[in-house]
Order: C-alpha cells, then sequence, then structure tokens
C-alpha cells in the first residue's frame, strides 16, 4: 500500500489517520498551516498522540491514495484541489454523510483511477484543533463504485482492513449508502432543530415525524432499484438511536456551533429526487427550510444562541 493521505483535519478523518499511521505513511492535506505538530487521540479518557506528515492540499507530490472523509458540502472543491496530484492508477475513497458526492467525482476520473466509498458508525468528535475525542466504536464498509475500483477491490480491503478496525468489504454499496441515508435523514435533522441527543429520538413525540421522514426516503429507495424492506430499515434507524443514545449527531454539533450542516446531502438530497419522479417528500422538505432557517439565524443572532 502507498502513502495514505487525508484530505482535511475533521474528527473521522483524524480518527482514519490514527489508525492508519502504525500500518502507513500518513499525510494531511490542508489549506493552512497548523500551530502544532502533533493531534491527541482520547478514548476513555487516556491519551495517545500521534504526528501524520502535513504538507498544502496544492502540493506538488503524486498522490497515490487519497481519503476524502470531508463534509459533503466540500467534496468536490477537495477533490479538485488535488486532481491535478492524482497518479493514473489513484484510489480515491470518499467518506461522508448523505449522497450526491459520487455523481459529481465519478464522471472527472480516469479510467484507471479507483474511486471507491467508505461508511463507518465510528463515533468521533474534536474537543480542540488537537484533541479528537473518540466516543463509539462501529463497523465501517468499504465499497467499489467504478469498475476500476472493482478490478481492484480485494486488494484495498486487505491493505486498509489491517487498519481500521471492524471494516467489511461490501459488494452493493449503493443499498448500504442508501441505508446510512435513512438513518441520517431520520436521525440528523431532528436532533440539531430539537437540540438533542440521538437516544432522546426514541421519544413518543418524535415518532410520527421519524416515520414519515423514513417512509419518504424509503419510497424514492424503491424508485432507485434499491432493495430495501421499511419494518427493518425503521428497526435499525431505532437500533442506531438506542446505540449512539449518550451522543450529539454531527448535524446537531454543527448547528449548535454556527458551522455549515450537510442538510443539502440528506434531506436535501431527498427533495432533489422526489422533485426528479414527481414523489412528494413534505417531511424531509420541512427539514431542509427549518435546518437552513436555524443556520442563518444563528449567524445573525447576537448572543450566538438559536433563534426559534
Amino acid at each position: 500500500m502507498p502513502d495514505i493521505h487525508i484530505i482535511g483535519k475533521g474528527a473521522i478523518g483524524l480518527l482514519y489517520g490514527y489508525y492508519l499511521q502504525p500500518h502507513y505513511a500518513v499525510t494531511l492535506c490542508l489549506r493552512a498551516q497548523l500551530p502544532h505538530s502533533h493531534f491527541n487521540y482520547w478514548r476513555n479518557d487516556e491519551c495517545t498522540a500521534f504526528a501524520p506528515k502535513i504538507e498544502d492540499i496544492e502540493s506538488q507530490d503524486k498522490i497515490e491514495c487519497v481519503i476524502i472523509p470531508t463534509k459533503a458540502f466540500s467534496v468536490l472543491d477537495a477533490f479538485n484541489a488535488i486532481k491535478p496530484r492524482l497518479s493514473k492508477h489513484a484510489v480515491i475513497i470518499l467518506s461522508h454523510n448523505g449522497m450526491g458526492s459520487i455523481e459529481l467525482i465519478a464522471p472527472l476520473l480516469s479510467g484507471q483511477q479507483q474511486l471507491f466509498f467508505l461508511t463507518t458508525t465510528q463515533a468521533a468528535y474534536k474537543r480542540s484543533q488537537q484533541d479528537v475525542i473518540h466516543t463509539g466504536h462501529g463497523m465501517s464498509n468499504l465499497g467499489a463504485v467504478n469498475a476500476a475500483a472493482k478490478a481492484n477491490q480485494a486488494k484495498v480491503f486487505k491493505n486498509l482492513s489491517v487498519a481500521i478496525p471492524d471494516l467489511h468489504l461490501v459488494d452493493n454499496i449503493e443499498q448500504l449508502l442508501w441505508q446510512k441515508l435513512i438513518i441520517n435523514v431520520a436521525i440528523n435533522p431532528l436532533s440539531a432543530i430539537n437540540q438533542v441527543k440521538n437516544g432522546q429520538l426514541t421519544q413518543p413525540k418524535y415518532a410520527s415525524q421519524v416515520l414519515h421522514l423514513v417512509h419518504e426516503a424509503y419510497q424514492l429507495a424503491l424508485v432507485q432499484g434499491v432493495k430495501i424492506e421499511l419494518h427493518k430499515v425503521l428497526y435499525l434507524v431505532y437500533k442506531v438511536m438506542r446505540d449512539t443514545a449518550d451522543n450529539f449527531s454531527s448535524m446537531n454539533r454543527d448547528i449548535a456551533a454556527g458551522q455549515p450542516s450537510e442538510i443539502e446531502a440528506i434531506c436535501g438530497y431527498i427533495v432533489q429526487l422526489g422533485q426528479q419522479y414527481n414523489l412528494a417528500t413534505p417531511y424531509n422538505m420541512d427539514m431542509l427550510k427549518q435546518i437552513n432557517h436555524y443556520a442563518n439565524a444563528k449567524k445573525s443572532a447576537p448572543d450566538g444562541t438559536l433563534l426559534h
């Protein structure tokens, strides 16, 4: 396995970097220099320092393998920044919430460049610019997107699985992406708007909204040819709520901090697809509007609080 480049310094990207560094040379590609030379990985109040190489994202060095774990809305910009550096057979691994990036990135690749998607239920957040807190272990899934990736997927999986725990190679990444999208549709916006932890969404007062949000996404998955069962995905949604009961969703944290969220790649993706297939998605549309309203209100609130 060649050196592995990771775009940005987000929590999940740093978590991948921490796992990969004992096995590979890891480089973080950033747009600005850091005031520190290492990061701190925290788990159960125990700290381990790790120090990946840092380089400018516009460096001229070739990239053989890159993970892009940025927010969904930043994926295209991040890819375009490193596109001139990609080798002829480069491995490109996308990893984020929501959908829509594959359609943007796949047409930009040469025939021999390999596109993968990495989903994960690992949970982490950054307590500071230097400290990443690992709040929950979970399963990760790697899936090949294009033909070049499928031809080399066994080798890529073997190399990554020695470093990333509980990693699985899947044949149908589209189904897993839809499954995760439906989970995100149900959890992220509601937890952000109501500023609650994931586990609180199991309360009966949220049941109707959860059901309608899931059902709208489920209908569109069927239209897309994804084989999925409503009762199974609903069970999974509530299982994730319970398994991550003490965690805040990423959208919850983004809205609380006044940062851009991935709502356009989650509920926005459902709304856009619904318009394409002439299927009504009023509940996802409502979440899209509310999150955008809250984001704008957060920016304009003089005391930094959410406006209702």
